[in-house]
């Protein structure tokens, strides 16, 4: 039980709470399953990423931060945020990817009747193929 407690310790909590997400963000940038073409995503994204870094300059780079219960709640509030953010991306991801699918198909099938209307009012010559 005491490794419990030593592993919820909120001191190391604010010191990971950063570089887990670092490894979110970063994770969304450089996957192919996320599509991060949107400004605003990429922009999210790149500015989560220099949060981040600045937390963790303040944690090691800086001799007068004292971190409290409050930085610790609030870093783990924000690493529950990105990971929203991830779940919510890489499911809009897959419903795009599904839906430029099925119309690519109905354009294909949609060609096809074109080319059967056009053939059937005798504008052009059926094809063989």
């Amino acid at each position: 039980m005491s490794y419990l407690y030593a592993l919820l310790d909120w001191r190391l909590i604010n010191l990971i709470a950063p570089f887990v997400g670092i490894t979110v963000c970063v994770y969304l940038l450089m996957s192919k399953n996320t599509c991060t073409v949107q400004k605003s995503i990429s922009t999210i994204l790149a500015l989560g990423v220099l949060s981040w870094l600045m937390l963790i300059w303040a944690d090691w780079g800086s001799t007068i931060f004292e971190p409290s219960y409050q930085s610790a709640l609030a870093r783990v509030i924000m690493v529950f945020m990105m990971l929203i953010v991830a779940f919510v991306l890489r499911r809009s991801t897959k419903r795009n990817r599904s839906l430029s699918i099925k119309t690519r198909i109905l354009s294909a099938e949609n060609e096809l009747l074109k080319e059967q209307l056009n053939i059937m009012h005798g504008k052009t010559e059926p094809t063989q193929e």
